[in-house]
């Protein structure tokens, strides 16, 4: 009993002991992150190469550094772990497959003969996976290490293993679009197998339509069928030595959406059944058309002008579901004039492209269409179109007046305007052009200014008095984007002191009136206008422009005319009598310059202008002239005198034949004048005869008659004919019109709005000899 207890005591001393000590080490030994001892480890596995796709892999892992108790083989992606095993070169291991981590846990067993794997020493675990379909043809296997829960240091190793099958496999075509029926053709060829092969499956993605096996063949006779169930198609037939093949062809509805790529699975085994592997057949299915977009010029930009480099810019992106970056896409514009500058990933993306067009040559400014095409590897487009208005041109200037006090446009001459001795204020109203509005900038005069309104005058008026010289100077900017464009432009504005000269020129009278010829005088700005006194008053402001004018022009609010440089005053009210001219200068200052007068005698009656055209005229003369004699008569065609005629034809109009070359002319007949050139023909005379005589009467013989028109106004056909008795004549009167050198015919009906005009003459048809009396004016 006390040897028991004894016993019981020394027991129970001992695992007091034991206890003690295990809680010391445990204190001893607690982990920490900066002092606990890490290992470390290596790893080899053999073989590296296969050409089976079942094969057992023995991984060698060897302890480097402290201790190891864990070991991890981690497979690849898509492998199927067949069996395990430990070596158990040192230490014998247990094994545990986990799903979730893909790897195979080794662990030292309980009953091991060694706890740890140490320092230098190694041990060997095999593990047999079947190979996944290929590619990829080399994969890598991980190798983690532990001492219980601290990992090695290595942690993880990766080891290459190739596998090389013993046949090949090959499909095309291999990028198609989507919901689209293609012939495929898969060639298997037998690149290693000694045994050769014996049967092949190839099976066909999901969502993919079978039409028809359309033909099949190779080195050998084999045999095919299409197993709908499986989507296979599956081949068999002699044995396909090294280096044999066989080929199947089928047509094949591809699924509606895309993908890149997906697999169609070619596996093969030899002629005893042993499985030789599965090859990856990837075809890319296009789902969609290339999507252009166009940024710039955007929606909104009415009006597009020259951006970076001076040069127009077509930029935007394209996108595509293929890789555009592995497949490529076409891409292209239908505008010659433009080349692609810039094609790039957007961003990180290889299914979004940027791209810049620019132009090569010169694009002037109108219109612009712009249609950007992409064609992707599939063969699939898509296209975008922009139009645009180009806008290169700086705003243009319609009209740039300068204003005075009295709203009058002061002159501008040699680039500058000029300011009349009396102006005291200015201001400025200008029009511009571009159809990029708004148009929005200043106007300066000097260093005030007023915002740009189009076809406003500038407001408050800028006081010039006691000034001489302004600098006027307008900036615009019309709103073409992205580059706007500016015009820029300084006139200077300068006060005219100095009076024009005298002014030079040649007086003739002529009945109610004169002809002043060579009126000319100089100034250092410039004539501007003659002023004409009669007597001492003012009778006529004529612009220079007006006296120049090519085509007979009336002084505006005065019965004078002018006709390339030659005036012709009327002076109805001083006929009869003494008339003291007096012609004055005047400068774009409104300075006046010395007066030159002469004295003349204006002879009774009055004058008429005529025109006559280029060609033919039909003329008759509206007054009774103060000479008939042609020579008389012609010497007052302003211009050219009786050189501009070439030839006169009068018509007797009792003979009814023509008269050449009259020497004489009277009024009441009609004569064809052919003239050289554009002139005015000047008809002095009476209008009436002089009391006591009686009106002028003209016998119109029956027949064919050229006559007259004697007025020196407008006037109704009917009424001038009142005199004829009614039904003695022909209606209608036959006219000619010199400008458009036509007939035209005018209506004698009461009522009608038939009319004649001063200078005119017509042809009428009289059924019996009658007396034209014209009315009285």
């Amino acid at each position: 009993m006390n040897k028991m207890n004894r016993g019981k005591r020394t027991l129970s001393l001992t695992l007091t002991s034991l206890l003690i000590m295990a809680t010391m080490l445990i204190v001893a030994y607690t982990p920490s992150v900066s002092s606990s001892p890490t290992p470390q480890h290596t790893a080899t596995v053999t073989p590296t190469t296969t050409t089976l796709p079942t094969v057992t892999l023995t991984f060698n892992v060897t302890c480097k550094a402290e201790s190891i108790n864990k070991t991890s083989i981690i497979l690849p992606d898509g492998f199927t772990p067949v069996s395990a095993r430990a070596r158990n070169d040192t230490g014998r291991w247990g094994v545990q497959w986990v799903s979730a981590k893909k790897s195979y846990n080794f662990s030292i067993a309980e009953d091991s003969d060694v706890s740890n794997l140490g320092a230098n020493e190694w041990t060997r675990f095999e593990v047999t996976v079947q190979w996944c379909a290929v590619p990829p043809t080399a994969v890598k296997f991980g190798v983690d290490a532990f001492s219980e829960t601290t990992a090695s240091l290595n942690n993880t190793l990766w080891l290459t293993v190739t596998f090389n099958p013993q046949f090949t496999a090959t499909i095309t075509p291999s990028l198609v679009q989507s919901s689209k029926s293609y012939h495929f053709n898969v060639t298997v060829k037998n690149l290693a197998s000694s045994t050769g092969l014996g049967v092949i499956n190839i099976t066909y993605p999901g969502g993919w339509t079978f039409n028809a096996i359309v033909n099949y063949g190779g080195s050998r006779p084999w045999s095919a069928i299409h197993d709908s169930a499986e989507r296979t198609f599956k081949l068999w037939g002699p044995n396909l030595l090294t280096g044999e093949y066989v080929w199947i062809l089928v047509n094949m509805t591809t699924q509606s959406a895309g993908a890149d790529p997906i697999n169609w699975l070619v596996t093969a085994w030899d002629i005893s059944g042993a499985l030789l592997g599965t090859r990856n057949l990837p075809v890319t299915v296009d789902g969609q058309a290339p999507t252009v977009t166009i940024s710039a010029p955007g929606s909104g930009t009415s009006y597009y002008s020259v951006g970076a480099g001076k040069k127009i810019w077509i930029n935007g992106t394209v996108s595509d579901d293929l890789n555009i970056t592995k497949y490529g896409l076409t891409l292209t514009i239908n505008d010659t004039r433009f080349e692609r500058i810039v094609y790039a990933r957007h961003g990180l993306s290889h299914t979004t492209y940027d791209f810049a067009f620019a132009n090569k040559t010169a694009i002037p400014d109108g219109k612009l269409a712009v249609k950007i095409t992409a064609t992707d590897a599939s063969g699939r487009t898509g296209s975008a179109e922009k139009q645009t208005t180009i806008d290169n041109t700086a705003p243009q200037p319609v009209f740039v007046k300068v204003l005075d006090q009295s709203d009058e446009e002061l002159p501008f001459v040699s680039n500058v305007y000029w300011m009349g001795a009396d102006t005291t204020e200015i201001k400025v109203n200008a029009s511009f052009y571009n159809p990029a509005t708004p148009i929005t900038g200043r106007i300066y005069l000097n260093a005030s200014y007023w915002n740009f309104v189009n076809k406003t005058a500038t407001s408050p008026a800028f006081n010039v008095t006691g000034s001489n010289y302004v600098v006027l100077k307008i900036t615009l900017v019309d709103s073409a984007w992205p580059t706007p464009n500016n015009f820029t432009r300084t006139w200077e504005i300068k006060r005219d002191r100095v009076k024009p000269s005298a002014p030079t020129f040649t007086v003739q009278p002529i009945c109610g009136g004169a002809i002043v010829r060579a009126l000319t005088a100089t100034d250092n700005v410039g004539v501007l206008s003659f002023k004409v006194y009669v007597n001492g008053t003012l009778t006529a402001t004529v612009p220079l422009t007006d006296l120049q004018a090519q085509t007979l022009t009336t002084v505006p609010g005065t019965y004078h005319r002018t006709f390339n440089g030659i005036l012709v005053l009327s002076l109805t009210s001083y006929a009869g009598k003494k008339a003291n001219i007096t012609i004055t200068a005047v400068d774009f200052g409104a300075n006046e310059g010395p007066a030159v007068s002469t004295v003349i005698s204006v002879p009774k009656g009055t004058w008429y202008p005529v025109a006559l055209r280029q060609g033919w005229n039909l003329v008759s003369l509206p007054l009774i002239p103060n000479s008939t004699a042609t020579s008389s008569i012609y010497s007052l065609i302003l211009k050219q005198g009786a050189a501009g005629v070439t030839v006169t034809y009068g018509f007797d109009n009792t003979a009814k034949s023509w008269v050449m070359n009259p020497t004489t002319m009277t009024d009441g007949k009609g004569y064809w004048i052919h003239m050289k050139a554009y002139d005015v023909l000047i008809v002095q005379g009476l209008p009436t005869p002089e009391p006591p005589a009686l009106p002028t009467t003209y016998h119109l013989p029956a027949g064919w008659c050229l006559a007259g028109f004697t007025e020196t106004t407008s006037m109704g056909a009917d009424d001038y004919l009142e005199s004829l008795e009614p039904g003695s004549y022909f209606r209608w009167l036959y006219v000619w019109d010199a400008a458009s050198q036509s007939w035209t015919m005018v209506d004698t009906k009461t009522g009608s709005a038939g009319t004649l005009c001063p200078g005119q003459a017509f042809w009428i048809y009289l059924y019996q000899d009658q007396d034209l009396i014209p009315p009285v004016p």
